[in-house]
């Protein structure tokens, strides 16, 4: 069995992508195709979504920059793990003898 997937992709970081797009690629790809995917470095509206998943029609699967970034961070891809040292402040370095006269 094979599935035939169409891919578009949109480099976006001020505008989401709105529901007329994901409107016109799924027109695009109806008939040829059996899903689609789309991708975007921004975000898509609620229209947006709301719109890939509509009963009868090819099924899209949407894709934003986040869900982009945790999928390649959870299959390393593109990504180098690093360690990262924290810091937390000492209370006891803070802390002023009453007596001194300093406060």
């Amino acid at each position: 069995m094979s599935i035939r997937s169409a891919f578009q992709a949109k480099r976006w970081r001020q505008n989401a992508v709105t529901r007329p797009e994901i409107d016109k690629f799924r027109g695009a790809i109806q008939g040829d195709y059996d899903h689609g995917v789309f991708l975007t470095t921004g975000r898509f509206t609620a229209d947006a979504e709301a719109a890939s998943i509509k009963k009868g029609a090819i099924s899209l699967l949407l894709l934003d920059g986040d869900a982009i970034a945790e999928s390649m961070i959870r299959n390393g891809i593109g990504v180098v793990r690093r360690p990262v040292q924290l810091f937390d402040l000492d209370p006891e370095f803070f802390r002023f003898p009453a007596a001194d006269g300093f406060l």
